[in-house]
């Protein structure tokens, strides 16, 4: 009975019977590597004859890869669909269409809604400050002067901090929209712009 030896019984460059070779990957010179042994040199073709001699496996591995990303498969992919779908490329586009056309409607929803709730912020500011000033107008006239001024000078200094503070807001969210825009610009990956919010 011919027992095959384990590698650690090996020396360097010694294989067993049933060593396993992987060849990857063309289109130049193929180049072989020892998959039995830690030696990661590539194996000169007298090797092989010698290995193939002694009943080694020789086999070679190729592989390709191709990568698509985007709302449409690629057209390989979907001229595969319509071979098993006639009408896929038609439900695709359909579905890319109806999507856009929903985000559309939301984004112009959420711009007059946004606008709708500013006016009204608008509004019941205005409001409130005038009613101030017509307390502290009558506040002035029953001979409380300093008093009506205090309430005057409250109330516009209000106002004054609300609108400074919503104007600093919009810069910054400006500013931050400009960085993501520069950034796509650049061409850096989405998943970094994800992670940085």
């Amino acid at each position: 009975m011919d027992e095959t030896p384990s590698p650690n019984d090996l020396k360097r460059g010694e294989y067993p019977p049933t060593a396993e070779m992987t060849v990857s990957p063309p289109p130049e010179k193929p180049v072989i590597t020892d998959t039995a042994s830690t030696d990661t040199a590539p194996i000169s073709p007298d090797r092989i004859k010698n290995l193939a001699a002694n009943s080694v496996t020789v086999r070679e591995q190729y592989s390709r890869e191709e990568i698509h990303t985007g709302p449409i498969p690629d057209p390989t992919t979907l001229a595969r669909f319509v071979e098993i779908y006639p009408n896929a490329a038609k439900e695709i586009f359909a579905d890319l269409r109806a999507q856009s056309e929903h985000r559309r409607k939301l984004e112009a929803s959420t711009v007059a809604t946004n606008n709708t709730l500013a006016l009204r912020g608008q509004l019941i500011g205005g409001g409130l400050g005038a009613l101030g000033l017509l307390i502290a107008g009558a506040i002035a006239v029953f001979g409380q002067g300093l008093a009506g001024f205090g309430v005057a000078a409250f109330s516009l200094a209000s106002l004054v901090t609300v609108f400074i503070y919503g104007k600093q807001s919009q810069r910054r969210e400006l500013k931050e929209k400009s960085a993501i825009r520069d950034s796509i610009e650049r061409g850096e990956p989405i998943e970094k712009l994800e992670a940085s919010e």
